[in-house]
């Protein structure tokens, strides 16, 4: 739960906290590896679409930059969605295409 609500409330720490978390806590917890996890994976694959999209979107003219606000809102939701299920004690995933299965 830590790592998101860190998450959410301090993009400057961005994938830090998750990686703290899944360092320290992945031998000791299924629950908080696979949150861990998942939130390193979502933010591996926002900063490949970061990049992509601002690169995109000097060649569009905006247009791609509009797509990635989008993504962030979406991504938004779905990291409250994430801390919601932590603070119940469940476990969550991001749709495969917000974030690629890249840390297990």
């Amino acid at each position: 739960m830590l790592t998101w609500v860190v998450t959410l409330c301090s993009v400057v720490l961005g994938f830090v906290p998750a990686l703290v978390v899944y360092l320290v806590y992945r031998d000791r917890s299924p629950l908080a590896r696979q949150h861990a996890a998942t939130e390193l994976n979502a933010w591996i694959t926002w900063m490949i679409y970061n990049v992509v999209l601002g690169v995109l979107g000097f060649v569009t003219i905006g247009i791609a930059w509009i797509v990635l606000l989008a993504l962030w809102v979406v991504y938004l939701v779905y990291a409250i969605m994430a801390l919601v299920a932590a603070m119940r004690g469940q476990g969550f995933s991001y749709p495969k295409w917000l974030a690629f299965p890249m840390v297990g």
